[in-house]
């Protein structure tokens, strides 16, 4: 199994990404690190494709760039290979071959986000609607963290990957134009990628794992055998 890790930044997140990749080299104990930016981004097919979300500041493009970028890695991947994407906003306190192990055991790693956040909250109506989850186990479930996720690669990953790109290309289910359907009560935010990161974790009955940061360590686990392994710093560097 090659341990892969991959990130992508604009010019503001420059210096977070270089830790990212420091740490993970030397910390992690990966056995790769491939880092991507916008201005890469910009020479590809995918963006002159995908321009109108991708010119959108929020997420560089309301981070839809992240399937794309797992889907990119697996074509230089080997069967049971695994690769992490990392937000940049990201560093690496401590070896990180225990997430790399249960992904090849288990397919994925896909970390639930601490705190209880409901789909609800963070989700627009119409992206219930458009992908087919309206039912109250979407609406009332909890969110996954899009900041982290570990695949091994595999056809049923790739599947996976593929239809999670495939709405993230839609802009009435990934970006902040307005719901035509009203919101539910409560609603605060939409999250974009993770919104339909999460809904997919539901249809698929995906298992869940301790968030691996910091925010992660009040949370109860029955298989995160592992302890913080990363820190969130969000790209606040002093």
């Amino acid at each position: 199994m090659k341990k892969i890790l991959i990130s992508f930044a604009n010019e503001k997140y420059y210096p977070s990404l270089s830790l990212l990749e420091k740490t993970s080299i030397e910390i992690g104990r990966i056995d790769e690190f491939k880092k991507h930016t916008q201005s890469e981004l910009k020479t590809t097919e995918f963006w002159d494709k995908n321009k109108y979300i991708l010119m959108q500041s929020r997420g560089a493009g309301y981070w839809i760039w992240k399937p794309y970028l797992l889907l990119k890695a697996f074509e230089e991947m080997t069967n049971n290979d695994v690769v992490m994407y990392s937000d940049a906003g990201i560093s690496v306190i401590d070896d990180l071959t225990p997430l790399f192990e249960i992904a090849y055991k288990k397919e994925r790693v896909i970390f639930q986000i601490p705190g209880g956040h409901l789909n609800r909250t963070f989700t627009k109506m119409d992206c219930f609607n458009i992908m087919g989850c309206s039912e109250n186990k979407y609406l009332d479930g909890i969110m996954v963290n899009g900041a982290i996720s570990l695949w091994k690669k595999s056809d049923q990953n790739k599947i996976y990957l593929e239809e999670w790109l495939k709405w993230c290309r839609n802009p009435a289910v990934v970006t902040d134009l307005p719901s035509l359907t009203p919101n539910l009560t409560g609603f605060k935010d939409h999250r974009h990628d993770q919104s339909i990161l999460s809904l997919m974790s539901i249809k698929y009955e995906w298992e869940r794992f301790r968030d691996p940061t910091q925010w992660g360590v009040n949370e109860k686990s029955d298989n995160g055998n592992y302890g913080v392994l990363m820190n969130h710093h969000r790209g606040k560097l002093k």
